[in-house]
């Protein structure tokens, strides 16, 4: 009997133990407020802008942004930071005069990776719009969409 024992005891050590199965990514809403300013920008070209936001799913917060300007379209690559966590992406984006001399901003970004609630976090095609009044620093921008976490 005690041979029995022992023999299942060993055998039961030797089999594999399956992980708990990874919790399914859920679709959340996102729109996110944004008020940004320029920080500077280096030899390359590229702006660095610093801003804060609001909105969901993130809460209130801060972004750091990197643009590479082009000739007609920017590329940017954006961090956002809250207390719930990170999120960075990139996108593109198209800024437009107009003649009441506003610029408009219009243009789309993704997000690939997240940290905390946020951990592998990725979005749909986001929607970035906003404009930034004429002799007015900051620009104020909105980006919606879709984020599965």
């Amino acid at each position: 009997m005690r041979t029995m024992v022992a023999l299942i005891a060993v055998a039961a050590t030797l089999l594999p133990v399956s992980a708990p199965a990874a919790a399914a990514k859920s679709r959340h809403p996102f729109h996110v407020s944004m008020l940004v300013i320029e920080l500077g920008t280096a030899q390359s070209g590229t702006s660095t802008l610093v801003g804060i936001i609001k909105g969901t799913p993130l809460g209130p917060g801060t972004l750091r942004a990197d643009v590479q300007p082009g000739t007609s379209e920017h590329r940017y690559a954006i961090e956002f930071f809250s207390e719930l966590g990170t999120l960075k992406g990139a996108g593109t984006f198209v800024a437009a005069p107009q003649p009441d001399g506003t610029t408009t901003f219009t243009g789309t970004a993704r997000l690939t990776h997240g940290t905390g609630r946020f951990k592998n976090a990725t979005s749909t095609r986001l929607k970035l719009a906003g404009t930034q009044t004429s002799g007015d620093t900051p620009v104020q921008l909105e980006l919606t969409g879709a984020l599965s976490y």
